[in-house]
């Protein structure tokens, strides 16, 4: 008897059943979207100047990237690099609701990873999502680096960003750009890494680093090197940024909408 009640009880009380919020549920479409995009871009003739539009930190801030993507489709360039902080508390539905903006952009769109991406389960959903922590991909004469530079999620272990990846990785015939979300001049950047970090990038000739984290823009650079480190606005600052790009130089625009 007790047994029958305990089907009935489980058979009524099936109907109340909800996801867990942390629960990771990615339709195929929602699945390995920056190898997806760096499919599209490798697709296409590259040229020698490419056109990227830069974002940063859009979590919670909806409705400013919608009218980025809107802005964005009115321009002429190549591809969006999207330096981390999709969600602020890695919440699949955060994630869900950046997709779905973003899913309206005409070209594609590659991402980091932040530190708040890092909140609750939001690491494993960015792994499912977009990829690997640190990728990399070519495209012409140009070599971008996709790196997790989120220190302080890692305790300032001295592993991130992890230095063996950035120098098996950069190229020395072709023109890189890094991409991370905390720069080396943040105090959430392990600082027994900043000297062999910014010497690395030096050494290895990086024409650009691109950060966000600051929700500012910034153009930082180290005195002791000729690295460029770029620090991408927060969306609530109603421009981007669309980075021309050659061999050997660079040009910011900022973008207001």
């Amino acid at each position: 008897m007790v047994r029958g009640w305990w089907i009935i009880c489980l058979f009524l009380g099936g109907c109340i059943f909800e996801f867990h919020p942390y629960e990771i549920r990615l339709t195929a479409e929602k699945q390995n979207l920056n190898a997806k995009a760096i499919t599209r871009i490798q697709a296409t003739v590259p040229h020698d100047t490419l056109r990227i539009a830069l974002i940063a930190d859009t979590q919670r801030a909806y409705d400013e990237l919608s009218m980025i993507v809107r802005s964005a489709n009115a321009q002429t360039y190549d591809f969006m690099l999207i330096a981390g902080d999709i969600a602020e508390y890695g919440l699949q539905w955060e994630y869900d609701q950046i997709f779905e903006i973003l899913k309206d952009l005409k070209k594609p769109f590659v991402s980091v990873i932040g530190n708040h991406d890092y909140q609750g389960d939001g690491r494993h959903i960015f792994n499912r999502m977009y990829g690997p922590t640190n990728d990399w991909f070519r495209y012409g004469r140009f070599n971008f680096i996709l790196h997790d530079t989120n220190s302080r999620e890692h305790n300032f272990s001295g592993l991130i960003p992890d230095l063996s990846f950035l120098s098996n990785h950069l190229a020395d015939s072709l023109t890189n750009l890094v991409i991370g979300h905390i720069s080396p001049f943040s105090p959430d950047f392990d600082p027994n890494i900043f000297i062999p970090y910014t010497q690395l990038l030096n050494d290895r000739a990086v024409l650009l680093g691109v950060y966000g984290h600051d929700h500012s823009f910034k153009i930082l650079k180290d005195e002791h090197t000729e690295v460029t480190y770029v620090v991408c606005p927060a969306p609530d600052k109603r421009f981007y940024l669309m980075l021309t790009v050659w061999s050997d130089d660079f040009e910011l625009e900022r973008i207001y909408y």
